[in-house]
C-alpha cells in the first residue's frame, strides 16, 4: 500500500435547476455538465449523486485525468491526474464515488520494465490520493460503493481471463480503507467458456450496492446474482433481456439499484447504419419472483432518456447534450412481460 498526493486546477460550471411535478416526463431537478464527449473519455455516469469520469489515452506514458461534479452541477474534483511517481503508464478501467464525493478508482499501474500491477485507490474531494491498495493479480472491471463506504468489484485475475479451466471469485468486497473482506460469484457458476467480467455480449457486466445488498449482472450469461451486506449469496438466477419486435436481444446500457432494492436497468436494441427496422430501448424493472424485466411506464421524448444513474429516489436520464434530470421512480406496467 503506499500513497500520494496530485493537484489539479478548477474550471468553473453553469447549472441549471427546475422543479416539476410528479409525472415521469417532468424532471425535478435539471443540471448541466460541460463535459465534451469524445472517445478519450469515459462512459457517462453517476454513483451516489455525484458525476464520475475520466480522460482516458492508449497512448503509452498516458496519465488520466480524474473528474467529478456533484448533484449542483458544481465541479467537485477537476481533472486531477492520478498515477504513480515511478509508473510509466496508468490504465483506469471502473470509478465511483462514495456519498461525501470521495472516489474509488480501479486501475492498473505500468513500470517500464514491463510489470503491471492492479491497484485500488481513493481520491478525496481535494484531489489527493489517499489510497492505494495493491489487489494482488484480481482486476476490478466495475465499481460500486455502498452507502457504508464499502466497496464492491466485480473483476478478473489478469492472467486467467481466458483459461476456462481456472476458477475464482468474480466479485470481491473491500471496507471503505481497501482492506478485503470477502470473495464470492466462482467465474464456474456463470456457465460460460470465458470470464463472465469480460464477456461485454448484451452489454458490459455491472456491480451495483445499496445499504443491505449488492448486485451482479452479466448480460452475456444472462445471469443476475445478489448478494447481502456481507457477501453471501441469496439469489442467483438466469434472466433473459427485453426482445424487439423483430426479435433481436436489447443490451444492457445501464444498471441502478435504489435504497429500498429496486433494480432499475436500461436496455437498446443497436441497430446498424441503414436500418430500417424501429428503434427500440425503454426502462425496465426487475421482477425477481417472476425472474423478468418489466418495462416502467414512462414515455421518454427526443430530448431525454438511457440511464445514468440513480440518487435517492429519483433516477437520473439525460435531457440533451450535456443536461442530465431527475426524475422521480415510475411504477410498472401490469400488462408487460419484459417486452
Amino acid at each position: 500500500m503506499g500513497f500520494t498526493r496530485v493537484f489539479g486546477s478548477c474550471l468553473a460550471v453553469v447549472f441549471l435547476a427546475s422543479t416539476g411535478s410528479a409525472a415521469d416526463t417532468t424532471p425535478q431537478r435539471e443540471i448541466y455538465i460541460p463535459v465534451e464527449f469524445t472517445s478519450l473519455n469515459s462512459p457517462d455516469y453517476w454513483s451516489n449523486g455525484f458525476w464520475v469520469g475520466y480522460k482516458r489515452s492508449w497512448t503509452p506514458g498516458h496519465v488520466p485525468e480524474i473528474r467529478t461534479f456533484d448533484r449542483n452541477g458544481k465541479e467537485v474534483i477537476a481533472r486531477k491526474p492520478l498515477s504513480l511517481p515511478d509508473a510509466y503508464h496508468t490504465a483506469v478501467h471502473a470509478i465511483a464515488a462514495d456519498r461525501d464525493g470521495e472516489v474509488v478508482v480501479s486501475a492498473e499501474f505500468w513500470r517500464s520494465q514491463g510489470d503491471m500491477a492492479p491497484v485500488l485507490c481513493r481520491m478525496n474531494r481535494a484531489g489527493e490520493v489517499t489510497l492505494m491498495a495493491r489487489t494482488e493479480s484480481f482486476l476490478g472491471r466495475a465499481l460500486a460503493v455502498s452507502p457504508d463506504g464499502g466497496i464492491w468489484s466485480l473483476g478478473s485475475r489478469i492472467a486467467q481471463p481466458f483459461e476456462p479451466k481456472k476458477d475464482y471469485e468474480v466479485l470481491e468486497r473491500y471496507d471503505a480503507s481497501g482492506n478485503l473482506k470477502s470473495r464470492a460469484l466462482p467465474r464456474s457458476v456463470f456457465a460460460v467458456k470465458y470470464d463472465p467480467a469480460v464477456i461485454h455480449d448484451l452489454g458490459e457486466p455491472q456491480v451495483v450496492a445499496s445499504s443491505t445488498r449488492a448486485g451482479v449482472m452479466s448480460p452475456g450469461t444472462k445471469v443476475w446474482a445478489e448478494l447481502n451486506a456481507s457477501g453471501e449469496v441469496i439469489d442467483r438466477f438466469t434472466i433473459e433481456p427485453p426482445v424487439s419486435n423483430d426479435g433481436a436481444l436489447a443490451e444492457l446500457g445501464r444498471l441502478v439499484m435504489s435504497q429500498d432494492n429496486e433494480v432499475y436497468a436500461f436496455f437498446a436494441v443497436v441497430r446498424r447504419a441503414g436500418s430500417t427496422q424501429p428503434h427500440f430501448y425503454g426502462l425496465y424493472r426487475l421482477n425477481r419472483s417472476a425472474h423478468r424485466w418489466d418495462r416502467v411506464n414512462t414515455t421518454p421524448g427526443p430530448n431525454f432518456g438511457g440511464l445514468y444513474g440513480i440518487d435517492r429516489d429519483s433516477l437520473i436520464r439525460r435531457m440533451g447534450c450535456c443536461t442530465y434530470g431527475w426524475f422521480p421512480l415510475s411504477p410498472v406496467e401490469s400488462a408487460s412481460l419484459g417486452r
